[in-house]
Formats: structure tokens, sequence, C-alpha cells
């Protein structure tokens, strides 16, 4: 039965981190639009930021129960434990930069087309740090 936790935690896990990413690529032609006033852009840009946020969480929590339920930090090396930080640190990116730039350009603050931008592009590149160090010690051991 643990097993099976485990990789349905693994399964969400890897949905999740899969939903952030493509929704994020959404996220810059939204503010676009949302800046020069396109109808909808607001309400669409807005869903897209809570549901980033909603698999942002979900990514942190499927990653800790997977951590735990594989056997916590003993059973894994270092690279799994920066990994954890990582996934925390993104969570705080999207709540903390991404969400407020967000709101502030839907009350119609042109400038935080920057913050957005920032915020996303800092997303994305913990994301890609994140893949590699998920998949790194798959490849170490596949080509030793």
């Amino acid at each position: 039965m643990q097993m099976l936790l485990h990789a349905l935690f693994v399964l969400l896990h890897l949905v999740a981190g899969a939903a952030w990413f493509g929704l994020a690529l959404a996220v810059p032609a939204l503010s676009r639009s949302a800046a020069t006033g396109a109808e909808g852009a607001v309400t669409v840009g807005s869903r897209v930021v809570d549901s980033m946020t909603v698999f942002a969480a979900v990514l942190l929590v499927t990653a800790l129960g997977a951590f735990f339920l594989g056997g916590g930090f003993e059973a894994y090396s270092p690279i799994y434990h920066a990994s954890l930080g990582l996934g925390a640190l993104l969570l705080g990116v999207q709540v903390a930069l991404l969400a407020p730039a967000w709101r502030a350009l839907a009350s119609g603050r042109v400038d935080a087309q920057g913050r957005i931008a920032m915020a996303v592009g800092v997303g994305h590149l913990l994301w890609l740090v994140l893949l590699v160090l998920m998949l790194w010690p798959r490849f170490a051991v596949a080509t030793a």
C-alpha cells in the first residue's frame, strides 16, 4: 500500500509540475493583453495565476509526501534535499512575487508587467533546476 501511495504522490507531483510550467508559459502574453486593455485578459490571467499557485502548492506537498513515504532524509541524497528547498522557493516566488504583481496589473498598474516577467522567468529557472536535480541521479546511475 505504501508503494502505491508513493507512486500516486510521484504521479501527482509530475502532473502539478507540468501544469505549473505550462500555465506559466501563457502569463507573459496575458500580461501584455491585460496591459493593453484586451477584454477578458485580466480575468483569464487572474485564473491562470491562481491555478499556478495551487499547482505550486500541490507540487511541494506531493514532493514532501513522496519524500517521506520513500524513506525520508536517510533514504535520499542531498540533491533531493536541495530540491525540496527549491520547490519551497518556487512556491514563495509564486505567492510573494507573481501573484501580487498580477494583482497590481489587474488594478491598472501597467508597470507591473516587468515584475510579472521577472517572476515568471525566475520561476521557470527554478523549475528547470528542479527538473535537472530530479533527473540527475537517474542519468548518473544509467551512465555509470
